[in-house]
C-alpha cells in the first residue's frame, strides 16, 4: 500500500504534518501542541475560514471540515485508529484563532 510505504519514510513530527497540510493547500498551522494523548492545532489566519466568517458568521461549518482534515493527517502519521476532535475556539465566533483539540 502506498500510504504505508510513505508512513515509513516520513518523520512523524509536527513539522512534517504541518508541511504536508500546507503543501496540500489546507492552510498553515500557527501552533501545534502535542502531549501524551492530545494534540492541539491553532490557526490565526486562513484563506478559507476568514471569508467564511464574513459570509456566514457563526453559522459556518467550514471549521468542522478543516478539523476533520487535520485530524486525518494526525491519524495517518501518528498511526492512530480513533481520534476525538473538539473545536474549542473559533474565528467565526469572534475568537482570535481557531483551535481544535484532538484526543486519542
Amino acid at each position: 500500500n502506498a500510504i504505508d510505504k510513505m508512513k515509513t519514510l516520513i518523520k512523524k513530527d509536527y513539522q512534517t504534518i504541518n508541511n504536508l497540510i500546507e503543501i496540500s493547500g489546507f492552510g498553515k498551522i500557527d501552533e501545534f501542541i502535542e502531549d501524551d494523548k492530545k494534540f492541539i492545532i491553532r490557526i490565526k489566519k486562513h484563506s478559507v475560514i476568514e471569508p467564511s466568517k464574513k459570509l456566514y458568521g457563526n453559522n459556518s461549518f467550514v471549521c468542522s471540515f478543516y478539523g476533520e482534515i487535520f485530524g486525518a493527517y494526525i491519524r495517518i502519521f501518528k498511526n492512530l485508529k480513533k481520534l476525538k476532535i473538539t473545536h474549542t475556539e473559533c474565528i467565526c465566533d469572534r475568537s482570535e484563532f481557531c483551535e481544535w483539540v484532538f484526543e486519542e
